[in-house]
């Protein structure tokens, strides 16, 4: 469809009741007298599988180029248990209330891809954007890409499965960044001794000269480490990360190397750092994903940070510049722990938001929020998802476990036992009631044993007999090997008796 073409209702590359719809493609370039939609039902489909079928809707691209789309864009959706999978989704330019990669009833919306890019412009309500979307089957590899001048009205969700049971590896990859990798770094620096909190560090003209958020160094100006990681976490100071940048590698660049290095050893396949601020930067990008494994990492690995990132209001410069927390969830969010801000012209508002309750720490990623008050209510609206349908279960035992014959062992058994650590699961609250355990420990061993020598597993099954977690069964204590000696001892002890 080109030019000045009008639809009044619907556009779809194929469309079919009992059968398939795959490998169609629609291309949309209208020019200001052309539309689509008037009625109450407008859409734009790469291909169509209908409810009374179990057809799928898969291979389908929908291309929008330019034009004013009263309605939503699929590519491909089912109405049955069949597949809308591996469609994609390109828009560099028009409008439209919301778009889709995939949407299914029964079945699977997976490994779609979404691409939004120039002038490319999504209105709807919250949230437009969709890679994958299931009511009652999985939501899984999906992909959003979000290039800097698209504009989106709402939030971004990459995979949502409404009934379905995986959601995972699904990814927003979005320009822009984050100063969180900046803070993994200088954390590990002070692990590692190369670095201390009360080390005073002489601010660059580099540093000092840094845009977007600051705390006004000064060339020449002496500050501690600790106030330079206040100034970080709390105002997102930009100069204030270059200066830990300079201190922990000599030159940014360098310490941009070793952000990317590390990024890789975490797995973070969609980033680039281009720079330590996350300022726009041609090839900086990330993903909500990675921005995640590098916040769990800082979380997990240096807890420290949190005496940082829970501060609500402070002082540098001995109390003569006030600091205010850009998170303003760490105020009005019950258990709220941290993490990062962020927000440019071209990646708008963003934030890495880690909460904790009874013991489970959660994060939450919001990227391209319209507003910096909608990424605080979206992070919200995540975490109290997460705190309202999960649980950490602490399992225990339902009977002892009865001590192991050793095999020549200096003992004749060893206890099993769990680790504690290792007995966590994260499981759904409304699936507790129905688990059940079953163990399986081995009949002997053979000495020698060593302390914590896996001897069997303890496994916690769901009512739909779906494995939860297993967790080894370890030897509590460790059992040396018989020598000749101690063999004939017994022998002769045992002789003694029988005489």
């Amino acid at each position: 469809l080109s030019g000045s073409a009008i639809v009044q209702n619907v556009a779809a590359g194929g469309w079919s009741r009992y059968g398939n719809a795959n490998g169609n493609t629609v291309t949309i370039a209208l020019n200001s007298d052309g539309y689509i939609g008037t009625g109450t039902s407008n859409a734009v489909y790469g291909g169509v599988a209908e409810q009374e079928g179990n057809g799928t809707a898969m291979h389908n691209t929908v291309i929008i180029q330019s034009g004013t789309i009263n309605g939503l864009v699929h590519g491909g959706v089912t109405g049955g248990s069949g597949e809308a999978s591996a469609n994609q989704v390109l828009m560099s330019g028009g409008t439209a209330t919301s778009v889709t990669g995939g949407e299914a009833g029964e079945g699977n919306a997976n490994d779609n891809i979404v691409t939004l890019k120039g002038s490319a412009a999504v209105q709807g309500s919250n949230p437009p954007v969709y890679g994958g979307y299931s009511i009652n089957g999985n939501a899984t590899g999906n992909i959003v890409n979000i290039q800097a001048d698209a504009t989106i009205a709402g939030s971004v969700m990459a995979g949502y499965t409404r009934d379905g049971t995986l959601l995972s590896g699904n990814k927003i990859n979005m320009t822009g960044g984050t100063l969180t990798g900046a803070l993994l770094l200088t954390m590990e620096a002070i692990e590692k001794g190369s670095l201390h909190y009360d080390d005073v560090v002489t601010v660059s003209a580099y540093a000092a000269s840094m845009g977007g958020s600051h705390v006004y160094l000064s060339e020449g100006e002496q500050i501690t480490v600790d106030d330079l990681l206040k100034a970080v976490c709390i105002a997102s100071g930009n100069d204030a990360a270059v200066a830990l940048a300079e201190c922990v590698a000599g030159v940014t660049e360098l310490f941009v190397e070793q952000m990317n290095t590390r990024a890789k050893e975490l797995g973070m396949t969609d980033t680039h750092f281009v720079n330590c601020t996350g300022l726009p930067a041609e090839g900086h990008v990330t993903s909500a994903w990675d921005i995640a494994l590098m916040s769990r990492e800082l979380i997990e690995k240096h807890p420290d940070i949190r005496r940082y990132t829970t501060i609500w209001m402070d002082t540098l410069r001995d109390g003569t510049f006030q600091l205010a927390n850009t998170n303003k969830l760490i105020r009005f969010y019950d258990g709220a722990t941290g993490l990062k801000t962020g927000s440019t012209d071209s990646a708008k508002y963003c934030l890495s938001a880690t909460a904790e309750r009874e013991g489970m720490e959660l994060i939450a990623v919001v990227l391209k929020s319209p507003t910096g008050q909608q990424r605080f209510e979206d992070a919200k609206a995540l975490l109290n998802y997460g705190f309202s349908t999960y649980a950490l279960l602490h399992t225990a035992p339902e009977e002892p476990f009865p001590a192991i014959p050793v095999v020549l062992g200096e003992t004749e058994t060893v206890q099993p036992c769990i680790d504690p650590q290792e007995a966590v699961a994260l499981v759904q609250k409304s699936q507790v009631g129905g688990l059940s355990q079953s163990v399986t420990l081995a009949e002997q061993v053979e000495a020698p044993v060593s302390t914590g020598q896996e001897l069997g597993t303890l496994t916690l099954t769901d009512a739909a007999g779906e494995t939860v977690q297993s967790i080894p069964i370890r030897a509590a204590e460790s059992v040396e090997r018989l020598t000749f000696g101690t063999m004939l001892r017994r022998m002769l002890s045992a002789a003694f008796f029988a005489g």
